[in-house]
């Protein structure tokens, strides 16, 4: 799912970069699977009035420490459904797990960012699901195969179309040309 680009730092091969200077290719430390190529990124500025007109687009801040006292190691932006790699006892909603993946706006203390003139927001993908390291948190990036699409909640599906409406069409395409039964895979860039 999104995340805001300002201060926020994703791991990769080459140590900590940015996310706005992040190039499909780039190899990303994952959790699971070890170092990974980015298949694809996209990149949506929304000024102050797209923000006043689609408040379930304003970021949520994550505040430096406020997950276990010392992640993030700095504050994050992050879009409302951003899910994140959280502890317990910093979720909203009751689970039996040490630690769940939980969106943004089911954790506790969350405050929206504040305002400003305009923010960006950056969404990661690779060939298959993964979790990745932002800011030394693991967030959730996004891979959008039939499961992983059909699995996710409205509010997730709304919010990531209507950010990358790109990724909708490109979904649908995979789709259309999938052989029934199989797993959907997300196509290349032209």
């Amino acid at each position: 799912m999104p995340f805001l680009t300002g201060g926020c730092v994703i791991a990769t091969d080459r140590g900590e970069v940015p996310a706005e200077v992040l190039r499909v290719g780039d190899r990303i430390i994952t959790r699971d699977n070890g170092l990974q190529r980015l298949r694809w990124i996209g990149t949506r500025r929304l000024n102050r009035a797209d923000l006043f007109a689609n408040d379930h687009l304003r970021p949520l801040l994550v505040r430096q420490g406020s997950l276990d006292g010392w992640l993030p190691e700095g504050d994050i932006r992050v879009s409302p459904n951003q899910r994140i790699l959280a502890p317990r006892d910093r979720s909203l909603v009751h689970f039996e797990e040490h630690e769940a993946l939980i969106s943004a706006k089911h954790m506790i203390d969350m405050r929206p960012a504040g305002a400003s003139a305009s923010i960006s927001y950056t969404c990661v993908l690779f060939d298959r699901h993964e979790m990745i390291l932002l800011n030394g948190v693991w967030t959730e990036a996004f891979h959008p195969g039939d499961i992983s699409v059909n699995g996710m909640g409205n509010a997730q599906r709304f919010e990531l179309y209507a950010l990358y409406p790109e990724l909708q069409a490109l979904f649908a395409e995979a789709v259309a040309k999938a052989v029934p039964g199989q797993v959907v895979p997300f196509p290349r860039q032209h």
